[in-house]
């Protein structure tokens, strides 16, 4: 009898054991499956993430295989007429949007002297233009052709015009910022450069809403600047990062009259914006 159960209890003993070997497998097994799965989902996402990345370049223009080496930038520079420990700055936006004119304004010129850029209601940037900033010592302007012109396509406009080699972008806009703005915006932040957003032609704004809404320039001044702060976004999402795209509002004619020391003598079309704050943000003024 006690034979019996000793034998009946080995045998028990081994089924258990077996039923557990075979358990731990089953459970080895379906570790491996789930490892395999996560490993099949992870590689899924991977890719998922490597082509929206590479959309997300090619609707800023910029080739997945295209890279910038340092030697090429360095090379870029010098045809820039780069200067060591100079200030190097490039205005850009569309076309008409007066990128031109705030040059001029920014180097104190009038419209009418013979050192300043063309401008226009048109495109007139045809290539680059470069100018040495003799107001204030170490600066170099830039204008290059703006963005979605007839020469000039958005699709790869930041590369094109070379604007990763400078220490600051100012896209004007004269409006609501545009694709191929917020596109240029986006690849700045990429590449970790400086940028500055501004709206233009704040007084002939100013001049038209105050003749089609019938106000007082007090008014009409107002009106506009709570209109163009609420059109403009702010920021926008991009890469899980807020971007800030707050607009400056300025009248290139005061950025002139700033730079020159005028007073705009009661003119509210002249009185200040955003002027000071963006020479502050370019440097010019402390």
């Amino acid at each position: 009898m006690e034979e019996w159960v000793i034998r009946s209890g080995i045998a028990l003993l081994l089924a258990v054991a077996q039923n557990a070997n075979q358990a731990a497998q089953l459970r080895a097994a379906a570790r491996r499956a789930e490892e395999e799965a996560e490993e099949q989902r992870r590689q899924r996402e991977e890719v998922a993430q490597r082509l929206a990345r590479e959309q997300e370049l090619r609707e800023l223009g910029i080739q997945p295989d295209r890279d910038v080496s340092p030697q090429h930038i360095e090379q870029a520079k010098k045809d820039a007429g780069f200067i060591n420990d100079h200030t190097h700055i490039v205005v850009t936006g569309n076309r008409g949007s007066g990128k031109s004119s705030l040059i001029n304004a920014l180097l104190g010129y009038a419209p009418k002297d013979s050192r300043a850029a063309p401008t226009g209601a048109i495109e007139t940037t045809m290539e680059r233009n470069r100018f040495v900033d003799h107001r204030h010592q170490g600066y170099i302007w830039y204008d290059v052709p703006g963005a979605g012109t007839a020469n000039v396509t958005a699709w790869q406009y930041y590369y094109n015009q070379g604007l990763y080699i400078y220490d600051l972008v100012v896209v004007v806009h004269e409006t609501t910022l545009s694709e191929t703005d917020i596109r240029i915006l986006k690849v700045c932040k990429l590449r970790n450069q400086p940028f500055v957003v501004v709206r233009s032609k704040s007084d002939l704004h100013i001049f038209n809403t105050q003749h089609d809404m019938d106000l007082n320039p007090r008014a009409a001044r107002e009106h506009y600047i709570a209109a163009a702060r609420q059109d403009n976004p702010g920021t926008v999402l991009f890469r899980d990062e807020v971007l800030d795209v707050a607009d400056l509002l300025v009248s290139n004619r005061t950025v002139r009259a700033v730079i020159n020391g005028d007073s705009p003598q009661g003119d509210l079309l002249q009185e200040p914006i955003d002027e000071v704050e963006l020479l502050k943000r370019l440097g010019l003024l402390p």
